[in-house]
């Protein structure tokens, strides 16, 4: 399914110090990728993506990690386990 969005914006509060969260794998990747601005990307991979499994997992891993470990990264997040990504400075 084609959402017909060719381009990224963040400027509500992601530009304040929040955080995205998301289920779309899509624009997790196209908003990490993306020269605008954020403070991070949580990719969620749970199923069922109902709020009573949804949020549980999401409260323990945010309770559980520090704040700066989530800043400018791209996080995927299941029932189990998380990977973390930072994009290479330039010249790095």
């Amino acid at each position: 399914m084609q959402s017909g969005m060719t381009s990224l914006s963040f400027d509500g509060p992601p530009n304040e110090g929040w955080l995205v969260v998301t289920v779309d794998v899509d624009f997790a990747e196209r908003a990490y990728w993306s020269a605008d601005s954020h403070e991070g990307i949580i990719r969620l991979r749970l199923k069922p993506q109902t709020p009573g499994h949804v949020l549980p997992v999401l409260r323990d891993f945010l309770q559980a990690c520090q704040p700066e470990m989530l800043k400018k990264a791209l996080v995927i997040l299941t029932e189990s386990k998380f990977r973390l990504r930072r994009k290479q400075a330039p010249g790095a």
